[in-house]
Protein backbone atom coordinates (compact mmCIF):
# COMPACT_ATOMS: atom_id res chain seq x y z
CA UNK A 1 0.00 0.00 0.00
CA UNK A 2 1.16 3.25 -0.66
CA UNK A 3 2.59 5.31 1.86
CA UNK A 4 0.45 8.34 0.43
CA UNK A 5 -2.89 8.19 -0.16
CA UNK A 6 -4.52 8.89 -3.68
CA UNK A 7 -6.86 12.44 -1.78
CA UNK A 8 -3.34 13.67 0.07
CA UNK A 9 -2.35 15.81 -3.00
CA UNK A 10 -5.88 16.75 -3.63
CA UNK A 11 -5.64 17.88 -0.20
CA UNK A 12 -2.09 19.94 -0.55
CA UNK A 13 -2.83 21.46 -3.65
CA UNK A 14 -5.31 23.66 -2.71
CA UNK A 15 -3.29 25.13 0.34
CA UNK A 16 -0.48 25.80 -1.99
CA UNK A 17 -3.29 28.10 -4.42
CA UNK A 18 -4.73 29.27 -1.52
CA UNK A 19 -0.89 30.42 -0.04
CA UNK A 20 -0.27 32.17 -3.12
CA UNK A 21 -3.19 33.72 -3.88
CA UNK A 22 -3.30 35.55 -0.45
CA UNK A 23 0.96 36.04 -1.38
CA UNK A 24 -0.44 37.98 -4.30
CA UNK A 25 -3.18 39.59 -2.56
CA UNK A 26 -0.98 40.86 0.34
CA UNK A 27 1.32 42.28 -2.23
CA UNK A 28 -1.24 44.40 -4.64
CA UNK A 29 -2.31 45.34 -1.11
CA UNK A 30 0.66 46.84 -0.28
CA UNK A 31 1.69 48.29 -3.59
CA UNK A 32 -2.50 50.14 -2.86
CA UNK A 33 -1.24 51.42 0.56
CA UNK A 34 2.27 52.41 -0.61
CA UNK A 35 0.35 54.55 -3.20
CA UNK A 36 -2.34 55.90 -1.45
CA UNK A 37 0.39 56.63 1.03
CA UNK A 38 2.42 58.96 -1.74
CA UNK A 39 -0.78 60.45 -3.08
CA UNK A 40 -1.81 61.47 0.65
CA UNK A 41 1.66 62.63 1.43
CA UNK A 42 1.79 64.67 -2.40
CA UNK A 43 -1.71 65.96 -1.14
CA UNK A 44 -0.52 67.06 1.93
CA UNK A 45 2.30 68.62 0.50
CA UNK A 46 0.85 70.62 -1.97
CA UNK A 47 -2.02 71.52 0.60
CA UNK A 48 0.39 72.64 3.02
CA UNK A 49 2.15 74.59 0.01
CA UNK A 50 -1.14 76.51 -0.33
CA UNK A 51 -1.11 77.53 3.03
CA UNK A 52 2.03 78.96 2.97
CA UNK A 53 1.33 81.12 -0.15
CA UNK A 54 -1.63 82.23 1.53
CA UNK A 55 -0.10 83.66 4.42
CA UNK A 56 2.59 84.94 2.24
CA UNK A 57 -0.46 86.47 0.55
CA UNK A 58 -1.90 87.46 4.05
CA UNK A 59 1.98 89.43 4.57
CA UNK A 60 1.19 90.96 1.24
CA UNK A 61 -2.05 92.46 1.92
CA UNK A 62 -0.64 93.51 5.47
CA UNK A 63 2.03 95.53 3.88
CA UNK A 64 -0.09 97.28 0.54
CA UNK A 65 -2.83 98.13 3.40
CA UNK A 66 0.19 99.66 6.04
CA UNK A 67 3.60 100.83 4.29
CA UNK A 68 1.80 103.80 2.84
CA UNK A 69 0.72 104.67 5.83
CA UNK A 70 3.75 104.60 7.98
CA UNK A 71 6.53 107.74 7.06
CA UNK A 72 10.10 108.63 7.80
CA UNK A 73 10.39 111.28 10.20
CA UNK A 74 13.63 113.88 10.61
CA UNK A 75 14.04 116.04 13.20
CA UNK A 76 17.12 118.35 13.20
CA UNK A 77 18.51 119.37 16.48
CA UNK A 78 21.45 122.44 16.51
CA UNK A 79 24.70 121.42 18.21
CA UNK A 80 27.63 123.32 19.18
CA UNK A 81 30.33 122.39 16.60
CA UNK A 82 33.84 120.67 18.27
CA UNK A 83 36.50 122.26 17.03
CA UNK A 84 39.99 120.26 17.54
CA UNK A 85 42.62 121.25 19.80
CA UNK A 86 45.52 123.20 17.90
CA UNK A 87 47.55 124.00 20.74
CA UNK A 88 49.36 120.73 20.89
CA UNK A 89 52.42 120.06 19.23
CA UNK A 90 53.10 115.92 20.06
CA UNK A 91 53.07 113.58 17.04
CA UNK A 92 51.66 110.93 18.67
CA UNK A 93 48.67 113.09 19.95
CA UNK A 94 48.37 113.89 16.43
CA UNK A 95 47.59 110.49 14.93
CA UNK A 96 46.01 108.90 18.60
CA UNK A 97 44.85 111.90 20.55
CA UNK A 98 41.96 113.84 20.24
CA UNK A 99 42.78 115.67 17.28
CA UNK A 100 42.51 112.90 15.11
CA UNK A 101 39.26 110.75 16.67
CA UNK A 102 37.15 114.85 17.02
CA UNK A 103 38.83 115.49 13.01
CA UNK A 104 37.68 111.66 11.66
CA UNK A 105 35.21 110.14 13.70
CA UNK A 106 33.89 111.81 17.09
CA UNK A 107 33.11 115.68 15.85
CA UNK A 108 29.39 115.82 14.80
CA UNK A 109 27.98 118.33 12.49
CA UNK A 110 26.32 121.29 13.28
CA UNK A 111 22.95 120.34 12.71
CA UNK A 112 22.85 116.36 13.61
CA UNK A 113 19.39 114.72 12.28
CA UNK A 114 18.04 111.90 14.18
CA UNK A 115 15.64 109.05 12.09
CA UNK A 116 12.31 107.74 13.64
CA UNK A 117 9.00 106.56 11.83
CA UNK A 118 5.39 108.36 12.28
CA UNK A 119 1.72 107.03 11.29
CA UNK A 120 -0.63 108.81 9.26
CA UNK A 121 -4.22 108.18 11.36
CA UNK A 122 -5.82 110.27 9.15
CA UNK A 123 -5.93 111.19 6.18
CA UNK A 124 -6.21 115.33 6.83
CA UNK A 125 -1.92 114.68 7.65
CA UNK A 126 -2.51 113.54 11.90
CA UNK A 127 0.60 111.59 11.97
CA UNK A 128 1.59 109.37 15.61
CA UNK A 129 5.04 109.28 16.24
CA UNK A 130 7.38 109.12 19.55
CA UNK A 131 7.73 112.01 22.19
CA UNK A 132 11.49 110.71 22.10
CA UNK A 133 11.57 110.90 17.98
CA UNK A 134 10.84 114.86 18.28
CA UNK A 135 11.59 115.93 21.86
CA UNK A 136 13.78 119.18 21.76
CA UNK A 137 13.55 119.38 17.85
CA UNK A 138 14.33 122.69 15.80
CA UNK A 139 12.43 121.51 13.23
CA UNK A 140 10.66 118.33 11.50
CA UNK A 141 10.58 116.94 8.42
CA UNK A 142 8.08 113.95 7.10
CA UNK A 143 8.76 111.59 4.39
CA UNK A 144 5.87 109.93 2.47
CA UNK A 145 6.71 106.67 1.20
CA UNK A 146 6.63 108.19 -2.63
CA UNK A 147 9.39 110.51 -1.25
CA UNK A 148 7.61 113.43 -1.11
CA UNK A 149 8.35 115.81 1.91
CA UNK A 150 6.31 117.68 4.36
CA UNK A 151 7.46 120.36 6.86
CA UNK A 152 5.57 119.06 10.16
CA UNK A 153 3.75 120.92 13.03
CA UNK A 154 4.24 119.60 16.47
CA UNK A 155 0.60 119.94 17.46
CA UNK A 156 1.52 118.37 21.36
CA UNK A 157 3.57 115.35 23.34
CA UNK A 158 2.90 113.57 26.50
CA UNK A 159 6.32 112.63 27.53
CA UNK A 160 4.56 110.14 30.12
CA UNK A 161 3.08 107.69 27.75
CA UNK A 162 5.91 108.85 24.83
CA UNK A 163 3.50 109.62 22.43
CA UNK A 164 3.66 112.85 20.12
CA UNK A 165 0.85 113.82 17.42
CA UNK A 166 2.53 115.98 14.22
CA UNK A 167 0.48 117.55 11.73
CA UNK A 168 1.40 118.03 8.14
CA UNK A 169 -0.89 119.74 5.04
CA UNK A 170 -1.87 117.97 1.92
CA UNK A 171 -1.53 120.00 -0.84
CA UNK A 172 -4.03 117.88 -3.15
CA UNK A 173 -5.59 114.45 -2.03
CA UNK A 174 -6.10 113.00 0.73
CA UNK A 175 -3.58 111.16 2.33
CA UNK A 176 -3.35 107.17 2.61
CA UNK A 177 -4.17 106.80 6.38
CA UNK A 178 -3.93 103.61 8.49
CA UNK A 179 -6.90 102.08 9.80
CA UNK A 180 -6.86 101.75 13.22
CA UNK A 181 -7.33 98.41 15.27
CA UNK A 182 -8.45 97.44 18.86
CA UNK A 183 -5.29 96.60 21.12
CA UNK A 184 -8.14 95.19 24.11
CA UNK A 185 -8.27 92.08 21.87
CA UNK A 186 -5.11 91.09 21.50
CA UNK A 187 -4.13 87.44 22.46
CA UNK A 188 -0.47 85.60 22.56
CA UNK A 189 0.59 84.28 19.59
CA UNK A 190 -1.11 86.69 17.07
CA UNK A 191 0.86 87.98 14.11
CA UNK A 192 2.40 91.02 14.78
CA UNK A 193 4.03 93.08 11.67
CA UNK A 194 6.22 95.98 11.93
CA UNK A 195 6.38 98.71 9.54
CA UNK A 196 8.95 101.53 10.09
CA UNK A 197 12.67 102.92 8.97
CA UNK A 198 15.23 100.97 10.88
CA UNK A 199 18.25 102.71 10.11
CA UNK A 200 16.32 105.00 8.09
CA UNK A 201 16.10 102.16 5.42
CA UNK A 202 12.05 103.33 5.11
CA UNK A 203 9.56 100.53 4.18
CA UNK A 204 10.78 97.64 5.49
CA UNK A 205 9.06 95.45 7.16
CA UNK A 206 9.19 92.26 9.95
CA UNK A 207 7.14 89.64 11.19
CA UNK A 208 6.54 88.34 14.79
CA UNK A 209 3.74 87.52 17.28
CA UNK A 210 2.66 89.35 20.01
CA UNK A 211 4.88 87.73 22.96
CA UNK A 212 2.82 89.62 25.46
CA UNK A 213 0.26 92.51 26.73
CA UNK A 214 -0.25 94.57 29.62
CA UNK A 215 3.45 94.83 30.10
CA UNK A 216 4.62 97.43 32.81
CA UNK A 217 7.47 97.66 35.19
CA UNK A 218 9.76 98.39 32.28
CA UNK A 219 11.04 101.60 33.62
CA UNK A 220 10.72 103.30 30.01
CA UNK A 221 7.79 106.08 31.00
CA UNK A 222 5.22 106.49 33.78
CA UNK A 223 2.24 105.23 32.26
CA UNK A 224 3.46 101.67 30.78
CA UNK A 225 1.15 99.23 29.45
CA UNK A 226 3.30 97.72 26.21
CA UNK A 227 2.25 95.18 23.90
CA UNK A 228 5.90 92.57 23.46
CA UNK A 229 6.34 91.71 20.01
CA UNK A 230 9.33 89.58 18.68
CA UNK A 231 9.03 91.06 15.49
CA UNK A 232 12.29 93.28 14.49
CA UNK A 233 12.19 96.48 15.60
CA UNK A 234 15.51 98.29 15.27
CA UNK A 235 16.79 101.99 15.52
CA UNK A 236 15.01 104.01 13.68
CA UNK A 237 11.49 102.10 14.11
CA UNK A 238 10.51 104.40 17.13
CA UNK A 239 7.21 105.68 16.10
CA UNK A 240 6.12 103.33 13.76
CA UNK A 241 3.31 100.73 12.96
CA UNK A 242 2.36 97.59 14.57
CA UNK A 243 -0.01 95.71 12.61
CA UNK A 244 -1.91 92.66 12.93
CA UNK A 245 -3.02 90.03 10.66
CA UNK A 246 -5.31 92.29 9.25
CA UNK A 247 -3.53 94.80 8.60
CA UNK A 248 -4.96 97.07 11.05
CA UNK A 249 -3.05 99.16 13.76
CA UNK A 250 -2.19 97.76 17.20
CA UNK A 251 0.44 99.61 18.36
CA UNK A 252 2.85 102.50 17.88
CA UNK A 253 6.97 101.01 18.29
CA UNK A 254 8.70 102.70 21.01
CA UNK A 255 11.44 100.36 22.47
CA UNK A 256 13.66 97.46 22.24
CA UNK A 257 15.40 95.57 25.11
CA UNK A 258 19.03 95.29 24.33
CA UNK A 259 22.60 95.03 25.42
CA UNK A 260 24.22 95.44 21.95
CA UNK A 261 21.77 98.06 20.29
CA UNK A 262 20.36 95.78 17.84
CA UNK A 263 17.15 93.60 17.65
CA UNK A 264 17.35 90.88 20.44
CA UNK A 265 13.65 89.56 20.20
CA UNK A 266 12.02 91.85 22.85
CA UNK A 267 10.39 95.14 21.42
CA UNK A 268 7.79 97.30 23.22
CA UNK A 269 4.70 98.96 21.49
CA UNK A 270 2.23 101.65 22.87
CA UNK A 271 -1.03 100.18 22.18
CA UNK A 272 -2.99 102.09 20.05
CA UNK A 273 -6.48 102.37 21.95
CA UNK A 274 -4.11 104.12 24.73
CA UNK A 275 -2.51 106.23 22.15
CA UNK A 276 -5.82 107.32 20.69
CA UNK A 277 -7.00 108.66 23.85
CA UNK A 278 -3.55 110.76 24.05
CA UNK A 279 -3.74 111.87 20.69
CA UNK A 280 -7.43 112.92 20.87
CA UNK A 281 -6.88 114.88 23.76
CA UNK A 282 -3.91 116.77 22.63
CA UNK A 283 -5.55 117.54 19.50
CA UNK A 284 -8.56 118.82 21.44
CA UNK A 285 -7.09 119.91 24.37
CA UNK A 286 -3.12 120.50 23.58
CA UNK A 287 -2.31 118.12 26.80
CA UNK A 288 -3.35 115.03 27.95
CA UNK A 289 -6.67 114.83 30.58
CA UNK A 290 -6.12 111.91 32.69
CA UNK A 291 -8.25 110.49 35.39
CA UNK A 292 -7.71 110.09 39.02
CA UNK A 293 -9.02 109.21 42.39
CA UNK A 294 -6.40 110.20 44.70
CA UNK A 295 -5.04 106.85 46.30
CA UNK A 296 -1.76 105.96 46.90
CA UNK A 297 -1.35 101.81 45.44
CA UNK A 298 1.05 99.45 45.77
CA UNK A 299 1.33 95.85 44.26
CA UNK A 300 0.56 93.04 46.52
CA UNK A 301 3.47 91.22 47.17
CA UNK A 302 3.09 86.84 47.60
CA UNK A 303 3.94 87.89 51.78
CA UNK A 304 1.17 90.88 51.45
CA UNK A 305 -1.16 88.32 49.79
CA UNK A 306 -0.31 85.77 52.76
CA UNK A 307 -0.85 88.58 55.55
CA UNK A 308 -3.99 89.84 54.04
CA UNK A 309 -5.69 86.41 53.50
CA UNK A 310 -6.05 87.29 49.90
CA UNK A 311 -6.40 83.86 47.03
CA UNK A 312 -3.93 85.99 44.64
CA UNK A 313 -1.14 88.68 44.10
CA UNK A 314 -3.68 90.39 41.68
CA UNK A 315 -5.18 93.43 42.19
CA UNK A 316 -4.01 96.76 43.86
CA UNK A 317 -2.87 97.99 47.77
CA UNK A 318 -4.00 100.86 48.85
CA UNK A 319 -1.43 102.30 51.11
CA UNK A 320 -2.93 105.56 51.48
CA UNK A 321 -5.37 108.16 50.08
CA UNK A 322 -5.48 111.80 49.45
CA UNK A 323 -7.38 113.47 52.13
CA UNK A 324 -10.76 114.92 50.87
CA UNK A 325 -10.02 113.13 47.48
CA UNK A 326 -12.21 110.89 45.49
CA UNK A 327 -11.74 107.92 46.86
CA UNK A 328 -10.96 109.28 50.28
CA UNK A 329 -15.30 110.99 50.27
CA UNK A 330 -16.11 107.66 48.70
CA UNK A 331 -14.76 105.85 51.42
CA UNK A 332 -11.79 103.53 50.46
CA UNK A 333 -9.59 103.29 53.18
CA UNK A 334 -5.85 102.25 53.67
CA UNK A 335 -5.72 98.21 53.58
CA UNK A 336 -8.20 98.28 51.17
CA UNK A 337 -7.31 95.92 47.59
CA UNK A 338 -9.02 96.95 44.90
CA UNK A 339 -9.79 93.91 42.30
CA UNK A 340 -12.16 95.13 39.76
CA UNK A 341 -12.78 98.31 38.06
CA UNK A 342 -16.28 98.35 36.34
CA UNK A 343 -16.48 94.23 36.74
CA UNK A 344 -12.92 93.37 35.18
CA UNK A 345 -10.51 91.89 37.31
CA UNK A 346 -7.63 94.09 37.79
CA UNK A 347 -4.03 92.19 37.20
CA UNK A 348 -2.07 94.92 38.99
CA UNK A 349 -1.66 98.26 40.54
CA UNK A 350 -0.37 98.96 36.98
CA UNK A 351 -3.29 98.34 35.43
CA UNK A 352 -5.64 100.17 38.11
CA UNK A 353 -3.28 103.17 37.88
CA UNK A 354 -4.00 103.25 33.49
CA UNK A 355 -7.49 102.23 33.72
CA UNK A 356 -8.06 104.98 36.02
CA UNK A 357 -6.16 107.62 33.92
CA UNK A 358 -8.06 106.87 30.50
CA UNK A 359 -11.52 106.75 32.83
CA UNK A 360 -13.64 109.75 31.52
CA UNK A 361 -13.64 112.63 34.09
CA UNK A 362 -16.44 113.50 35.96
CA UNK A 363 -17.69 109.65 35.95
CA UNK A 364 -18.45 107.37 38.38
CA UNK A 365 -16.19 104.18 38.30
CA UNK A 366 -17.14 101.12 40.52
CA UNK A 367 -14.57 99.46 42.75
CA UNK A 368 -14.73 96.08 43.98
CA UNK A 369 -12.69 95.57 46.78
CA UNK A 370 -11.53 93.31 49.75
CA UNK A 371 -11.56 94.92 53.10
CA UNK A 372 -11.01 92.82 55.90
CA UNK A 373 -11.64 89.20 53.81
CA UNK A 374 -14.96 90.61 53.22
CA UNK A 375 -15.68 92.19 49.55
CA UNK A 376 -17.67 95.21 48.69
CA UNK A 377 -18.34 97.61 46.00
CA UNK A 378 -17.54 100.84 46.23
CA UNK A 379 -18.44 103.95 43.57
CA UNK A 380 -15.89 106.65 43.01
CA UNK A 381 -16.51 109.95 41.04
CA UNK A 382 -13.38 110.07 39.23
CA UNK A 383 -11.81 113.49 39.01
CA UNK A 384 -8.89 115.29 37.05
CA UNK A 385 -5.67 114.51 37.72
CA UNK A 386 -4.26 117.51 39.28
CA UNK A 387 -1.25 119.46 38.40
CA UNK A 388 0.50 119.53 42.01
CA UNK A 389 -0.48 116.01 42.93
CA UNK A 390 2.64 115.46 44.80
CA UNK A 391 1.91 118.39 46.99
CA UNK A 392 -1.89 117.62 47.56
CA UNK A 393 -0.93 114.17 48.18
CA UNK A 394 1.34 115.05 50.89
CA UNK A 395 4.46 113.45 50.03
CA UNK A 396 6.30 116.24 50.83
CA UNK A 397 6.33 119.59 52.43
CA UNK A 398 9.53 121.58 52.47
CA UNK A 399 7.82 125.00 53.10
CA UNK A 400 6.46 123.47 56.34
CA UNK A 401 8.47 121.00 58.33
CA UNK A 402 11.48 121.16 55.66
CA UNK A 403 11.16 117.06 55.47
CA UNK A 404 10.10 115.01 52.68
CA UNK A 405 7.93 111.75 54.32
CA UNK A 406 6.73 108.47 52.69
CA UNK A 407 4.38 105.59 53.94
CA UNK A 408 6.36 102.87 55.24
CA UNK A 409 6.88 100.37 52.45
CA UNK A 410 6.65 96.19 53.03
CA UNK A 411 10.51 96.17 52.13
CA UNK A 412 11.69 98.69 54.32
CA UNK A 413 10.63 96.22 56.78
CA UNK A 414 13.76 94.39 56.20
CA UNK A 415 15.88 97.45 57.77
CA UNK A 416 17.19 96.12 60.92
CA UNK A 417 17.35 100.18 62.58
CA UNK A 418 13.18 100.08 61.23
CA UNK A 419 11.28 98.68 64.53
CA UNK A 420 7.71 100.69 63.42
CA UNK A 421 6.10 97.90 60.94
CA UNK A 422 3.54 100.94 59.90
CA UNK A 423 3.56 104.48 59.70
CA UNK A 424 5.06 107.54 57.66
CA UNK A 425 8.86 107.48 57.46
CA UNK A 426 11.38 110.42 57.07
CA UNK A 427 13.16 109.98 53.78
CA UNK A 428 15.00 113.25 53.60
CA UNK A 429 15.49 116.30 55.33
CA UNK A 430 16.28 119.77 53.83
CA UNK A 431 19.74 121.20 55.13
CA UNK A 432 18.45 124.20 55.59
CA UNK A 433 14.54 123.60 56.83
CA UNK A 434 13.47 124.07 60.06
CA UNK A 435 14.16 120.33 60.28
CA UNK A 436 17.92 120.12 60.01
CA UNK A 437 20.01 119.21 62.97
CA UNK A 438 16.96 117.61 64.54
CA UNK A 439 15.27 115.05 62.57
CA UNK A 440 17.18 112.53 60.33
CA UNK A 441 16.41 110.62 57.64
CA UNK A 442 14.72 107.08 58.22
CA UNK A 443 13.09 108.71 61.57
CA UNK A 444 9.56 107.67 61.95
CA UNK A 445 7.09 110.14 62.62
CA UNK A 446 4.64 108.79 65.75
CA UNK A 447 2.85 112.18 66.65
CA UNK A 448 2.28 115.81 65.84
CA UNK A 449 1.93 117.91 68.97
CA UNK A 450 0.13 114.80 70.70
CA UNK A 451 -1.84 113.88 67.43
CA UNK A 452 -0.95 110.60 66.12
CA UNK A 453 0.28 110.12 62.76
CA UNK A 454 -0.45 107.00 61.24
CA UNK A 455 -1.21 107.65 57.45
CA UNK A 456 -0.18 110.46 54.49
CA UNK A 457 -3.67 111.56 55.37
CA UNK A 458 -3.39 112.03 59.22
CA UNK A 459 0.14 113.94 58.43
CA UNK A 460 -1.60 116.13 55.91
CA UNK A 461 -4.25 117.42 58.39
CA UNK A 462 -2.42 117.74 61.01
CA UNK A 463 0.24 120.11 59.20
CA UNK A 464 -2.19 121.66 57.74
CA UNK A 465 -3.57 123.19 61.46
CA UNK A 466 -0.15 124.02 62.48
CA UNK A 467 -0.21 128.00 63.67
CA UNK A 468 2.51 129.85 61.64
CA UNK A 469 5.65 130.32 62.94
CA UNK A 470 4.26 128.39 66.36
CA UNK A 471 7.11 125.51 67.61
CA UNK A 472 5.79 121.77 67.10
CA UNK A 473 6.18 119.03 69.08
CA UNK A 474 6.99 115.63 67.67
CA UNK A 475 7.50 112.47 68.70
CA UNK A 476 9.57 110.52 66.39
CA UNK A 477 11.01 106.71 66.81
CA UNK A 478 14.63 106.44 65.73
CA UNK A 479 15.93 102.78 65.45
CA UNK A 480 15.22 101.21 69.27
CA UNK A 481 14.22 104.04 71.11
CA UNK A 482 11.55 106.96 70.66
CA UNK A 483 12.30 110.48 72.02
CA UNK A 484 10.50 114.30 71.55
CA UNK A 485 11.92 116.87 69.78
CA UNK A 486 10.84 120.59 69.17
CA UNK A 487 11.33 122.58 65.77
CA UNK A 488 9.80 125.59 64.89
CA UNK A 489 8.17 125.39 61.34
CA UNK A 490 8.89 128.37 58.65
Amino acid sequence: MPLESPERPFIIKPNVMKYRFSSTLSYWLAVACIACSLASATSAAVTSLEDLKATSRAFNRVAEAGIDAVVNISATQKHAQTLPNQSSTDPFDFFFGDNFFNEHFQQPPANQTSLGSGVLVEDSGYILTNHHVISNAADITVTLSDKNEFSATLVGSDPRTDVAVLKINPTTKPLPAITLGNSDALHVGDWAIAIGSPFGLSKSMTVGIISATGRSNVGIVDYENFIQTDAAINPGNSGGALLDIDGRLIGINTAIFTKSGGYNGIGFAIPINLAKKVMSDIIAHGHVIRGWIGVIIQPITPDLSQQLGLASNAGALISDRVPDGPADVAGIRQGDVITHINNRPIRDYHDLRNRISQSPIETPVSLTLIRKKKTQTVSVLVARFPDDVEKIAAVHHPDTLGIRVETIQPDTHRNPNLYEQSGIMITQVSPDGPAAGVLETGDVLLEINNTRIETLSDYTKTIATLPPGKKVLLWIRRGRYSQYVVIRPK
